[in-house]
C-alpha cells in the first residue's frame, strides 16, 4: 500500500523492521512524542496517534507496521510545519501548498493536509484576501491597489476574489494622498519640479494611478520643494 511520497524520507536511513526501543515526550513540545525504532530516530507523532497505534517500548513492528508507522509520521510532521507557519501569519492556499511542497512532502499528502486547514477553517482565501488589503491600506503609508493586486497574484488568490477585497477600499485617492503626507519633509529642500518627481516616483511604486497621483500633487504643491529653487 503506497503511502505519502516525499524527498525528505529519501534521507532517512530507516530499519525496515525492529524493536521500539524509545517513546519519550519532546523537550520543547511533550504532546509530541520521539519514536525510535531499533535505536534509529523515526520522528515525532502526537500523543493521541501514539496510543491510536498502540505503540509501547519493546514492540516489534512488522515491514507493513513500519510503513504505517512512517506515514503517521510524516503526516503528523506535515500537519506542525504547516501549524507552524501559520502561526507567523495568516497564508493562502497556494502559499501554503508551495511552502508545503518545498519542505519536501509529497504532493497527495500535502493536499490531505491543505484539506484538513480547509475545513478545520484554518485556511480561507477570502479572508486572508480582506486581511491582506486591510493591512496594506492601513497606517502612515497605505499601498494603492495596483500593488495590492499584484500581491494576491502572488499569493495565488483568483481574480474574482481579489476583486471583490479591493472593491472594498474605501477612498483610494485619500490613501494615496496620506501616503503623500508620510514622505513630504523628505523633498522639503528639492527644487519644485524635482520634488514633484521624486513623489510621483514613489507613489506609482506604491501602486496608485496615475489620475490619483496627479490630483495629490496638485493639492500638495504648496508644501512640496522650495520657492528659491523654482524651475524656470
Amino acid at each position: 500500500m503506497p503511502g505519502f511520497p516525499s524527498k525528505r524520507r529519501v534521507k532517512k536511513n530507516l530499519p525496515p523492521e525492529g524493536e521500539i526501543t524509545e517513546l519519550r515526550p519532546l523537550t520543547k513540545d511533550p504532546s509530541r512524542i520521539a519514536v525510535k525504532l531499533a535505536g534509529v530516530y523515526f520522528g515525532a507523532l502526537p500523543l493521541d496517534k501514539v496510543n491510536q497505534l498502540q505503540l509501547t517500548e519493546g514492540k516489534y513492528l512488522t515491514p507493513a507496521f513500519v510503513r504505517q508507522l512512517v506515514d503517521a509520521i510524516d503526516e503528523a510532521d506535515c500537519r506542525w510545519q504547516a501549524l507552524n507557519l501559520l502561526s507567523y501569519r495568516p497564508r493562502s492556499v497556494a502559499e501554503m501548498r508551495r511552502r508545503l511542497s518545498q519542505k519536501g512532502f509529497g504532493k497527495y499528502l500535502v493536499e490531505r493536509i491543505i484539506k484538513w486547514l480547509l475545513e478545520k477553517g484554518y485556511l480561507n482565501d477570502a479572508e486572508f484576501a480582506k486581511t491582506l488589503v486591510k493591512a496594506g491600506t492601513e497606517g502612515e503609508r497605505p499601498q494603492g491597489s495596483f500593488v495590492l493586486r499584484r500581491r494576491l497574484w502572488q499569493a495565488g488568490i483568483d481574480d474574482e476574489t481579489a476583486k471583490q477585497e479591493l472593491a472594498e477600499i474605501e477612498s483610494e485617492y485619500e490613501n494615496c494622498k496620506r501616503s503623500a503626507e508620510s514622505v513630504l519633509k523628505r523633498y522639503g529642500k528639492l527644487p519644485k519640479l524635482k520634488a514633484r518627481q521624486r513623489l510621483y516616483g514613489y507613489l506609482a511604486r506604491r501602486g496608485f494611478s496615475v489620475d490619483d497621483i496627479k490630483s495629490v500633487i496638485a493639492e500638495l504643491k504648496d508644501e512640496l520643494g522650495q520657492d528659491s529653487f523654482e524651475e524656470s
